[in-house]
């Protein structure tokens, strides 16, 4: 019996345990994504109820605490949903992939469309609009993740055109596309009032989830300089993370372009090292002129 238990153990150790769902995949992201079990509920059309208990679900199988929740709402991811979220977000760009690249193959009017989270809606609807007038026949579908989701699933050959941000010292080659960079903006360092940088205590950052080129930009030139840091808030949405910053719960990183009336941007040479300018890049794949012509469209509006 018990040889038939370890055989058991690691073959669902080898399969991954089948209780896990997409559904309960999707809540958690969906939580973590919106800030909430209510935005969660609102993203997926399902109700607060059966959004909390996807959520518990998965809890109870992978036998640990992902959510911190206060007073019944959530407060943040913990430290094992931070672990967690990065492969939970994988799981399901790759499915989305797979259904893409099907749907794809059978429809030659059709281009996928990848851009940044914190892309404005009302720009991109107005850039679509532009584009289907030029070609009724033209179907614009597009997807919306941090930015290097984006470029990975272009590479992959899952996306068509795509919008990414990455910093101005990235030197990664790109092949079988046309690069054009859109605008750059330098980033800075922001918090609630002013900050007085101590090299002796772990600097408390409010960022974006992995993927995000500002978040990664920052831990790498702290790292350079070893500076200890820890992740005090971490959102996907950007009116999360800078409400996080005016609240007070650590320093952020963003473009100097979008910091709020009410932060304060740190002066260099406070003892944080410079950031460098974080550009809007745009991603063209080799492939029929459709593609040009919406490039062109979204070059012209946004360099505008």
């Amino acid at each position: 019996m018990d040889n038939l238990r370890d055989d058991k153990a690691g073959t669902d150790a080898m399969l991954g345990d089948r209780r896990i769902t997409l559904e309960h995949l999707r809540a958690f992201v969906a939580i973590s994504d919106n800030g909430g079990f209510q935005r969660a509920g609102e993203e997926l059309a399902r109700s607060q109820s059966a959004i909390t208990q996807s959520l518990r679900r998965l809890e109870i199988i992978l036998g640990c605490v992902l959510v911190t929740r206060h007073h019944g709402h959530f407060a943040g991811l913990t430290e094992h949903g931070h672990r967690f979220i990065g492969p939970a977000h994988e799981i399901l760009m790759r499915l989305d992939d797979a259904v893409g690249i099907m749907r794809h193959s059978d429809a030659p009017g059709r281009i996928l469309l990848g851009v940044p989270d914190d892309f404005g809606v009302e720009n991109l609807n107005s850039l679509v609009a532009r584009s289907l007038q030029k070609d009724v026949r033209l179907r614009v579908e597009v997807v919306s993740a941090l930015s290097e989701q984006l470029k990975e699933r272009f590479f992959r050959g899952a996306l068509d055109i795509v919008l990414y941000k990455d910093t101005a010292d990235d030197d990664s080659v790109e092949r079988d596309c046309k690069i054009r960079i859109i605008r750059e903006d330098p980033l800075r360092w922001v918090a609630r009032d002013r900050f007085l940088f101590d090299p002796k205590r772990e600097l408390p950052l409010v960022t974006f989830p992995d993927g995000c080129a500002y978040r990664r930009a920052a831990i790498r030139m702290l790292k350079a300089i070893g500076v200890k840091y820890t992740i005090a808030y971490s959102s996907a949405s950007y009116e999360n993370v800078r409400s996080a910053i005016s609240a007070g719960l650590g320093v952020g990183i963003l473009p100097k372009s979008a910091a709020g009336p009410d932060h304060a941007i740190l002066p260099e040479g406070g003892g944080l090292p410079n950031m460098p300018n974080i550009r809007l890049v745009l991603a063209t794949r080799d492939g029929p002129a459709q593609f040009r012509r919406l490039a062109d469209v979204l070059q012209k509006t946004l360099s505008a």
